[in-house]
């Protein structure tokens, strides 16, 4: 009896620690079931409603395992439900587990709808919401996949709309976003951000096939009517060929893309990229870059592989070596290399340059100009180590080398070529103008060989301000024909060939500088090194005018006429040396006058030597003529030699120097030589062995 009493007192005294023991084990239990509902409800999202749907009643009037409805007004099916489970509220809205729902439209179309659980929410005619949640997919009646986790489908404007991520595709378009709102009814789906969208295509074969074309960017809308992908938020596009081998990057504000649609079974395809601010593309063809291009707004046509581009274009072609190329729009066909720039072009190429109203231009594989057509306000720019060549132009087209160097050049409509020395002090600035075409050809290297014209055309060589008889020189002819020496650095010969004319103007003005003005038929020149003028021959009827930069009261316009005159520069100071006139020549100044069949006048003594034929100088004082006569227009001198016969027209003006010096009669005389002073007709200075008659 005792040992049962102390039992039961020993169980009283432990009972509260079994109670606690109890206790912390229901507590676990709890928290077990607790953690177990997490885990079992880990991956079921919950329904976000619509204001309209927050107050629905929690009143169960019914639960149906293996549910199923089929809507229909009349006839005509609207939609069909069927769920594993279905829990029905008292204002009809039921909640659904593992729930499939077709939505019928006209003819054998239907959208399919289903997800892991629903709420459904009953409208007027025949219309309903669904909260869609868990592995929700949809297969709309235009073949446009979409799965989400979560998503509101509105029956009456036929709207799907998730706030997740979203992944969607159709046929070989596919892409994700982050919240998307899907028009089924519109066969529109918007993409609210993050976007990025894929386009595989089955294209082989052709140079602008595209195999695949990426795009991300902030938002987009991928229409189905038209055919469309429109990208907004600063995208990016990646292009890639079906062979690996061409790449296309793209970056813009916005892009629309266009979806060329499927036929015979095939995948639609891209068909054209358009795209908007900011725009910066870039091709590469087996790793090395083959344009990349900068501009407002860009417009691709893949079936032609063309680029329209416009509102300013900037463009790099070329990997090592580039050509820059600047626009206010372009057309850029890719695959072929032709290019067309507009509203004020320029190409840049190391120290070549090509500028004009607008540009054609052809590129070779590796994207260098091969050629290039410019209209309006054309100008080209080589420049070597020795010289630079510009051509102007009212339109130009040149050939370039593979080193970018040009080969020819035409220019049409007032024409201009010049080459300009470094080094200024040694060489003659050369500037070829032509109202009517230029035609330039370069050797090896871009030094020029020829240039040649055809309308009025001018050479005009300017020369360093050096010596005080330096002369810039002038020759104006029908057409021109300039050749330059091989190593293509200076002027070897040129050929002015209709109504030529040669000015030489003295930069500074003195009392033995004179303007000299030639006319022929035709001149060929020759030069010494560094484009200055060595010798200008003027043949078939010459004329020749020099005017004194200094006026004198003895000093007036001298004339010289012949068959043919050569006229020679100094290499010092670039001016006339000597000027050589050969048949018929007549040379005159104010009253005075001298013929023969040679005449050659030497600058240097400003001499006038008459020989051949039967020399004659006469004024209107006396007459001369002489085998030899030698007229010192500076002097104002005349020495004859070689059997002299002279007049004079006033026996008073001879003084002493002849008999019947009393008479106004003419007076004949004749010597060996004479000299005679010009400034004092009264006077001859010397005479021999002479014999004088009156008349």
């Amino acid at each position: 009896m005792a040992d049962k009493t102390d039992k039961t007192y020993e169980f009283r005294a432990k009972l509260p620690k079994y109670v606690r023991i109890a206790a912390l084990a229901a507590v676990a239990i709890i928290v077990g079931a607790i953690i177990l509902g997490f885990y079992r409800e880990r991956n079921k999202t919950a329904f976000r409603l619509k204001p309209e749907h927050t107050q629905l009643s929690k009143d169960v009037i019914a639960e149906v395992n293996g549910y199923e409805r089929l809507e229909t007004d009349g006839e005509v099916k609207k939609f069909y439900v069927k769920a594993d489970h279905a829990k029905t509220f008292s204002d009809n809205h039921q909640e659904l587990d593992n729930v499939y729902i077709e939505v019928y439209g006209e003819g054998d179309s239907v959208d399919k709808l289903n997800a892991q659980r629903a709420l459904y929410v009953p409208a007027d005619d025949h219309t309903f919401t669904a909260y869609l949640a868990g592995d929700v997919g949809i297969q709309t009646r235009d073949s446009l996949k979409i799965n989400t986790d979560n998503i509101v489908y509105t029956k009456k404007d036929e709207t799907a709309v998730a706030d997740g991520l979203v992944k969607f595709e159709r046929a070989n378009v596919l892409g994700q976003s982050f919240g998307a709102n899907a028009e089924i009814a519109k066969k529109r789906l918007n993409l609210l951000r993050d976007v990025d969208v894929d386009v595989v295509s089955d294209e082989s074969g052709s140079a602008s096939s595209i195999r695949s074309a990426k795009f991300k960017g902030g938002a987009a809308v991928y229409d189905q009517n038209s055919n469309t992908l429109e990208v907004n938020g600063g995208i990016e596009a990646h292009l890639i060929s079906p062979d690996n081998v061409r790449k296309t990057d793209v970056k813009a504000q916005r892009t629309v893309a266009s979806l060329s649609p499927a036929v015979n079974a095939s995948q639609p395809s891209l068909k054209t990229i358009e795209l908007f601010e900011n725009v910066w593309i870039e091709t590469t063809a087996q790793a090395a870059r083959q344009s990349t291009i900068e501009t407002s707004y860009a417009f691709y046509d893949k079936t032609a592989d063309r680029f329209e581009l416009k509102n300013g274009v900037h463009m790099v072609t070329g990997t090592d070596e580039t050509t820059d190329i600047k626009a206010g729009d372009a057309t850029y066909d890719q695959a072929a290399g032709n290019l067309r720039l507009g509203g004020g072009a320029e190409i840049t190429k190391g120290a070549g340059y090509l500028r004009g109203d607008s540009l054609y231009a052809v590129l070779s594989s590796v994207k260098k100009v091969k050629n290039a057509r410019v209209s309006g306000s054309a100008y080209l720019r080589n420049a070597t180590a020795d010289r630079t060549t510009e051509i102007t132009a009212d339109s130009l087209t040149a050939d370039f080398d593979e080193t970018q160097q040009p080969t020819n050049a035409k220019a049409s409509g007032n024409a201009k070529a010049t080459v300009t020395p470094t080094d200024k002090a040694d060489y003659t600035l050369l500037n070829l103008t032509s109202q009517g075409a230029l035609l330039a050809a370069f050797r090896t290297g871009g030094l020029p060989s020829t240039m040649k014209t055809d309308g009025r055309s001018t050479i005009q060589l300017d020369v360093p301000n050096g010596p005080q008889d330096a002369a810039n020189k002038r020759v104006t002819a029908d057409a021109v024909n300039v050749q330059f020496n091989d190593n293509g650095k200076d002027i070897k010969h040129a050929e002015a060939v209709g109504n030529a004319e040669l000015y030489v103007d003295p930069l500074k003005a003195s009392a033995q500088n004179y303007k000299t003005t030639i006319y022929a038929p035709r001149f060929d020149c020759e030069f010494f090194p560094g484009n200055n003028a060595r010798e200008c021959v003027g043949s078939r009827k010459t004329k020749t005018l020099r005017e004194p930069t200094v006026s004198a009261d003895n000093r007036g316009t001298q004339t010289l006429l012949a068959d043919k005159l050569t006229a020679s520069f100094s290499e010092g100071s670039k001016d006339v040396e000597t000027l050589q006139a050969d048949g018929q020549a007549k040379f005159s100044e104010l009253d005075k006058n001298a013929v023969a069949d040679g005449m050659s006048f030497t600058q240097s003594d400003q001499t006038v030597r008459l020989r051949g034929g039967e020399p004659t100088f006469w004024d209107a004082n006396a007459r001369a003529k002489a085998p030899e006569i030698d007229w010192d227009t500076r002097a104002q001198r005349s020495y004859m030699r070689g059997g002299v016969s002279t007049t004079y027209y006033s026996g008073k003006r001879t003084g002493d120097a002849a008999p019947f010096g009393s008479s106004d009669k003419p007076v004949f005389a004749t010597s060996q030589s004479m000299e005679l002073d010009q400034k004092n007709p009264d006077g001859i200075v010397h005479r021999e062995r002479s014999r004088v008659a009156g008349q």
